[in-house]
């Protein structure tokens, strides 16, 4: 774990100074649809985090109830450029390829 750190340190540093190329915002989009949302709900693979506000199961089961509501956000987010920044997290962690190679280099992961 001590030497996956190591590397995360390492690019961060070798990238701080880089240069974003900026581009244009969305002109147009193809606005969701109710019936996609629930497609996408229905599909989701049914893992989950703590970060998740809703167990999977459970929005999946709710699909047909709230996917509206989550049509109407999405359209609203994509058509005004604004994501929400408590939604702007995630928790990335580094998994062992195999459970016998050692945890301390960066080729196990």
């Amino acid at each position: 774990m001590h030497c996956f750190i190591l590397m995360l340190h390492t690019i961060i540093a070798s990238t701080y100074y880089c240069v974003f190329k900026v581009v244009e915002p969305l002109s147009y989009f193809k606005p969701a649809t109710v019936d996609e949302i629930i497609t996408l709900l229905k599909h989701t693979p049914q893992k989950s985090c703590e970060l998740d506000p809703v167990p999977t199961w459970l929005l999946k089961q709710l699909a047909v109830h709230i996917a509206p509501t989550i049509c109407h956000l999405c359209n609203l987010s994509m058509g005004s450029g604004i994501f929400p920044t408590q939604l702007k997290q995630a928790r990335v962690l580094p998994l062992l390829k195999k459970q016998t190679l050692d945890p301390d280099e960066a080729s196990s992961y």
